[in-house]
């Protein structure tokens, strides 16, 4: 996890033990993970419109494209 050891996860959360004490360490974990958890949920959001932007007009395109082939294609057969 972050590319941390059990070891260095057992000193930070000493630390935060330390610093925080134990009736306030609840609080803050909490803390921050819902702040990671709304990071996260950011993220994906802007994944999906990313996703919604470029690659289904792409998609749309390479079909237009391949059916335009297709079509000169057949008709140079034709003729």
């Amino acid at each position: 996890m972050f590319g941390l050891s059990w070891g260095e996860l057992l000193v930070v959360a000493a630390v935060a033990l330390i610093v925080f004490g134990p009736d306030e360490l609840p609080k803050v974990a909490k803390t921050i993970m819902n702040t990671f958890r709304g990071l996260q949920r950011q993220s994906n959001d802007l994944r999906r419109e990313v996703y919604n932007a470029v690659y289904t007009p792409a998609e749309e395109i390479k079909k237009e494209i391949s059916s335009t082939l297709t079509a000169t294609t057949e008709k140079e057969e034709h003729e």
